[in-house]
């Protein structure tokens, strides 16, 4: 059996990922650590390596407005591709999605809400929490700049502290609330629990997306409605290397760059026959590919109707 252990730094340092994590891989140990969101696929890869199948990544939630009002730094497909990275090896992140945010607005949440059912096969969030506002966080370091009220202790503090002034409480707890809020949550919170407990009942019933790759092939399966068939599509030339751009979010522009691309034919290697016999098999649909740059726009619509893509912020594409 493993060791269980849990790091007290809030968030790893970076420097674990290069040197730290390798040693770890060698020790009969299992450690939980926090991060940060924005984590690349090789950092995942090396948790997965060093035998760590539980982290806490910072999160939060899936709108990049709503996650510059939280000031994380992060915008949406960086979060989403956390958690494609966590779903390609194994690793399971403990995340909560946050809401009623100063400043906030009930389309952000309601877009996310949406979004949720193209999500259905990565990790889901483990809950809704409204926000707290934590000691040293942003939200408690600028009340005037979020238009925040006076902070006070959370109630259950002032009642595990009963019998102390409120001052002095609030110089001892972590956990405070104002009176000012974001918007109200009737306008989004229904349907926004509604997309989550829609998509974590498909993640256990393990539901799927997933590709396989060859030299000049990708054929995309995709489980992610449980009870009905799986759907298959089969990409080549340009296609194939359009969505393998999309590995990692891409602009627009860099799309259209490669559509430009010379294509060298060559012999059909043995990968791409046993992909396109696969294809046959499952009766893949084929996704035309597009002639050039012009024709790239035409290309994506037809993967974004499919959901096996998304348009993040300044026309950023991702695969799913």
């Amino acid at each position: 059996n493993k060791r269980k252990m849990v790091a007290v730094d809030n968030i790893m340092s970076f420097n674990y990922y290069r040197d730290f994590l390798s040693g770890l891989a060698l020790l009969n140990v299992e450690m939980f650590f926090e991060t940060k969101s924005n984590l690349l696929e090789w950092q995942i890869a090396a948790f997965a390596k060093a035998g760590i199948k539980h982290f806490q990544p910072g999160l939060e939630g899936l709108s990049t407005r709503i996650l510059r009002i939280m000031r994380k730094g992060v915008r949406r497909h960086q979060n989403i591709e956390t958690l494609k990275w966590c779903q390609t090896y194994n690793v399971s992140p403990l995340w909560f999605y946050l809401y009623q945010f100063p400043g906030d607005r009930p389309e952000d949440y309601l877009d996310d809400a949406s979004l949720m059912q193209r999500l259905v096969h990565l990790p889901p969030p483990k809950g809704l929490n409204p926000v707290t506002i934590d000691r040293f966080s942003p939200l408690y370091a600028d009340t005037t700049g979020f238009g925040l009220g006076e902070l006070r202790p959370v109630r259950e503090c002032m009642v595990a502290y009963s019998g102390l002034p409120e001052k002095l409480v609030a110089r001892l707890v972590y956990h405070f609330e104002s009176d000012t809020i974001g918007s109200p949550t009737s306008t989004y919170l229904p349907a926004l629990s509604m997309a989550l407990s829609g998509w974590k009942q498909a993640y256990t019933q393990k539901v799927f997306l997933f590709s396989i790759v060859g030299d000049t092939t990708t054929l995309i399966i995709d489980g992610r409605r449980p009870n009905d068939v799986c759907r298959a599509y089969l990409m080549s030339g340009r296609a194939h290397i359009l969505y393998r751009a999309m590995h990692t979010a891409v602009s627009f522009t860099s799309l259209q760059n490669h559509a430009v691309e010379p294509i060298v034919e060559t012999d059909m290697s043995i990968r791409d026959f046993a992909i396109t016999m696969a294809a046959v098999r499952v009766n893949a649909q084929f996704i035309e590919e597009p002639d050039g740059p012009a024709q790239v726009m035409g290309f994506l619509a037809r993967l974004d109707s499919l959901q096996i893509t998304i348009c993040c912020d300044d026309n950023l594409w991702l695969g799913l």
